[in-house]
C-alpha cells in the first residue's frame, strides 16, 4: 500500500495524525507500508515519529514499513499512484488546495482529516 500524507502549515495535532495513520493502515493487505510525507516539516517530523514508533510492531504484524520525504504534490495526476492520500489541516481552513480540488474532479480517492 502507498500513502502520502501532506497538509496545512497550521496542523499541530499529533492524535489526528495517528487516526489518518490508523485509518491507511486498517486498509494495508499487501504487506509493505509505503508512506511519503510532502509536508509541511511537522508532519514530516510526525510522520517520521510515528514510523519510528510503529516499525517494530509492524514488522511483528507482517508488514513492512517504508518512509520517504516527497516533494508537494502539485499535479492531482500524482495523488493517482497512491492508494491513500490524507490531507490535515484545521477546520478554519476551508478550502482544500487546488490539487485535491483536482484531484476530486478526476475522481481520485483521498481523505481530509481535520480536527
Amino acid at each position: 500500500m502507498k500513502v502520502l500524507v501532506f497538509g496545512s502549515k497550521s496542523f499541530d495535532d499529533y492524535p489526528v495524525f495517528t487516526r489518518a495513520m490508523s485509518v491507511a493502515l486498517s486498509s494495508c493487505d499487501d504487506g509493505r507500508f509505503f508512506v511519503h510525507t510532502a509536508g509541511p516539516a511537522r508532519i514530516n517530523s510526525y510522520t517520521a515519529e510515528f514510523m519510528n514508533v510503529t516499525e517494530n510492531g509492524l514488522r511483528g504484524r507482517g508488514i513492512k514499513p517504508f518512509f520517504q520525504k516527497v516533494p508537494y504534490p502539485k499535479d492531482p495526476l500524482t495523488l493517482a499512484d497512491y492508494d491513500f492520500v490524507a490531507y490535515l489541516s484545521k477546520p478554519v481552513e476551508r478550502k482544500l488546495p487546488s490539487v485535491l480540488e483536482a484531484a476530486e474532479r478526476k475522481d481520485i480517492d483521498f481523505a481530509v482529516f481535520r480536527y
